[in-house]
């Protein structure tokens, strides 16, 4: 099901076109001067599903004593995260973290996922850099695979796209930047994208949902790019593993050393 509010707007053959309008919620994890991988992940939602989810992860919070959701303290299971979710084992932090795993994959309906190796990205060339802005950064490269899955799933002329990223001083300048591009040099996007904005994710539970998935992506990253194993495997695969009448699809890219260098090689062709 694609996460969509619907609503009558004027059509140009003089009927009435229904628009959808996603509501997407982007954060990263891992920054790519001290991580070998960095993970930009989010979650798209309609109205309703939106309402559904904010209410479920209230009453979470309520339940373990939490103000809001921080992945970096909760992955920490040897000290306590709460005064209800105490210091504990991995596997029982697992267990104690997966109702909100549960609430995501239960009420939102898209995970948009990117998770790129660092050392990989720094191999291509600087041609084909230029092609993804330029910048020795990959999580620019993320925010623009991101925001082509968006473009993907809003496939409808009518559809409407609004993205709010975690509020972070050293990319948000820069995403800004790439945002304004898009809608410079598109005018598919011109039209589709109809905000970008920067919130504390203190305010918006959609965006503690989106640094958990890119916590436990960039993990289970590093275990399948063969750098180190996690204590989370449990959790990763509640969130990840289909489950039946799922209401949650993924879309994204992993890209590991082979295909990092398939992209930066097409990417450097297409400069020829």
């Amino acid at each position: 099901m694609c996460a969509r509010s619907q609503a009558e707007i004027e059509s140009p053959l003089g009927g009435a076109a229904i628009m959808t309008f996603f509501r997407s919620y982007f954060d990263e994890s891992g920054k790519f001067k001290d991580h070998r991988v960095i993970s930009f992940c989010g979650v798209v939602a309609s109205h309703e599903s939106l309402d559904c989810f904010n209410k479920a992860w209230d009453g979470l919070l309520r339940k373990n004593q939490l103000e809001s959701f921080h992945t970096k303290h909760a992955l920490q299971c040897g000290r306590n995260f709460s005064h209800v979710i105490r210091k504990e084992s991995a596997i029982d932090r697992c267990n104690s973290l997966k109702p909100f795993v549960d609430c995501i994959v239960d009420n939102l309906e898209l995970g948009i996922v990117v998770a790129l190796d660092v050392a990989a990205y720094s191999k291509w060339s600087p041609g084909a850099k230029k092609r993804v802005w330029g910048n020795d950064d990959p999580a620019y490269l993320a925010f623009t695979q991101a925001s082509a899955a968006l473009k993907k799933h809003a496939c409808r002329d009518e559809d409407r796209i609004s993205i709010m990223c975690d509020d972070c001083e050293e990319t948000a300048l820069n995403f800004y930047q790439i945002y304004r591009r898009f809608k410079r040099t598109s005018p598919e996007l011109r039209k589709k994208f109809v905000s970008l904005s920067f919130a504390d994710d203190k305010s918006f539970p959609a965006l503690q949902a989106a640094d958990l998935i890119a916590a436990l992506v960039r993990l289970e990253s590093l275990k399948r790019f063969n750098y180190h194993t996690h204590d989370y495997g449990p959790l990763v695969s509640d969130l990840i593993c289909q489950r039946p009448h799922q209401k949650l699809h993924w879309i994204g890219i992993i890209g590991d050393k082979l295909k990092l260098e398939e992209i930066g090689g097409r990417l450097e062709a297409a400069r020829s």
